[in-house]
């Protein structure tokens, strides 16, 4: 089974993958099975971008420093990353970040489903993600239209 994982509810994790193509999060956190794929859960409901995981870095400094080791390393991409995240502060240069590399809305290995998947307030997925959630592929690949049609769809697989 591949896992995606739906991330936590946040106000930064889906505006900034879509502006930079990544998920940050506190350095050292841990993900269950090494996750190929993730999906953004915001705003209630999981939205229709799932992006493949295309590199990860821990104890990655956000500073123009960082970059320019990465661009010698022959990592222009996330060098790239970096130095835009470093122009609009979008993270504390000091402190050590997690870095998820990850394919764009537009990239040929973005899945994207026909629409979000709608929270249910109440019954089978209510309080949808806590911490963090993991489901499977198939499950998102069944295109449901809640997140309680996307937890049967994870028991039927």
């Amino acid at each position: 089974m591949v896992s995606a994982s739906a991330l936590p509810p946040g106000r930064v994790g889906y505006p900034e993958y879509r502006r930079y193509g990544e998920y940050i999060c506190q350095a050292g956190r841990a993900f269950r099975n090494d996750p190929r794929y993730f999906a953004f859960y915001a705003n209630s409901e999981v939205k229709p971008e799932i992006a493949a995981v295309l590199g990860r870095r821990d104890q990655l400094l956000f500073t123009p420093e960082t970059a320019q080791q990465l661009r010698a390393q022959g990592e222009a991409g996330l060098a790239a990353v970096v130095e835009q995240a470093v122009r609009d502060g979008a993270r504390p240069p000091g402190r050590p970040q997690q870095f998820y590399l990850l394919s764009t809305p537009d990239d040929e290995r973005t899945i994207t489903l026909a629409q979000p998947i709608a929270h249910a307030s109440s019954g089978p997925g209510s309080g949808f993600v806590r911490g963090q959630r993991y489901t499977s592929l198939a499950a998102l690949k069944q295109q449901p239209h809640t997140t309680a049609e996307l937890l049967r769809h994870q028991r039927e697989n």
